[in-house]
């Protein structure tokens, strides 16, 4: 092979037109099928919901790389598929939402939900809240339907108002086939994590900001939340000075301590004396609840 043609097979590859993520996308591009841009719908979808959430005086959700795992394996499964389902049918392990939060190393979530629609480009659609069909042609456009979708579903509108969800991914499946979308939105509660594992891979066009830090009492509200815990506690009166009682009262101090390891909480005591007197009868017990900061603020923040 001559020097020339070497020289020209070079230049030709070095003349490949590349794609430029999160520089040149605009919400009234039009929706080419056979250049689909999901990540930016990811986006926007999210950006559509962050919206609808601010409005209501709720903050930004955080971007999270291990709901939007399990947001895309449940998109993918449902593009797939005939019908608009939360349940991966016949797989044990994926089957529930917080199975596919839990199968993508998402233990540290304590709680999760999720939000599923179907809609098209380039195709007729009517809603039951429209007057008149609509057709999704642009990003734009399709972003505002899903998100419109959602708000006018009781449910899944409770999902996007829900306080205690912090965390979140979207995920966008398309069948160029028949130009339909498969949106899952995944929501997710993790107590003492507070900065988000958002990878700029997955979310390219994010530029979120970072979360607040609480580093004292004055920043944390004193209002409890409204969601019950699995052991039915509640919050006391004044839990810092309960709690600040309580473990004065019941334990000696350096003889007690809470640790947690690979995703094991370990109590550790030297009381054997008070143990025996809250283990005295063959019904008694300790119960450990994961709750969220802000109602049990009683200890160093």
């Amino acid at each position: 092979m001559t020097l020339m043609r070497i020289l020209s097979l070079l230049f030709s590859f070095l003349s490949l037109p590349t794609l430029v993520v999160g520089q040149s996308m605009h919400p009234a591009e039009i929706i080419v099928p056979a250049q689909v841009d999901l990540l930016y719908i990811n986006h926007l979808v999210k950006t559509g919901i962050d919206s609808v959430r601010v409005a209501h005086g709720l903050p930004k959700l955080l971007n999270d790389t291990v709901l939007f795992h399990a947001a895309k394996d449940h998109a993918d499964y449902l593009i797939k598929q005939t019908f608009i389902s939360h349940y991966q049918e016949n797989n044990r392990i994926k089957y529930a939402p917080h199975d596919r939060v839990r199968f993508y190393k998402g233990d540290d979530f304590v709680g999760s939900g999720e939000n599923v629609l179907s809609t098209y480009a380039h195709k007729r659609i009517k809603r039951k809240y429209e007057k008149a069909p609509s057709v999704n042609t642009t990003y734009g456009q399709l972003a505002s339907d899903m998100v419109n979708a959602w708000v006018h579903s009781p449910p899944h509108f409770a999902n996007i108002l829900n306080a205690d969800f912090e965390f979140t991914a979207v995920a966008v499946s398309f069948n160029p086939q028949d130009s339909a979308f498969k949106a899952v939105q995944v929501f997710g509660i993790r107590p003492f994590y507070k900065t988000a594992d958002a990878h700029s891979t997955i979310f390219p066009y994010a530029t979120s900001d970072p979360p607040m830090v609480t580093n004292g009492f004055d920043q944390v509200s004193r209002i409890s939340h409204s969601y019950l815990h699995a052991c039915k506690l509640k919050a006391p009166a004044d839990s810092a000075k309960t709690c600040t009682d309580c473990w004065k009262e019941s334990f000696s101090p350096g003889t007690t301590r809470m640790e947690v390891k690979n995703g094991t909480a370990i109590f550790y005591t030297e009381d054997t004396e008070f143990m025996k007197h809250i283990l005295n009868n063959r019904r008694d017990g300790l119960a450990l609840e994961i709750v969220d900061y802000k109602p049990y603020d009683c200890g160093n923040p």
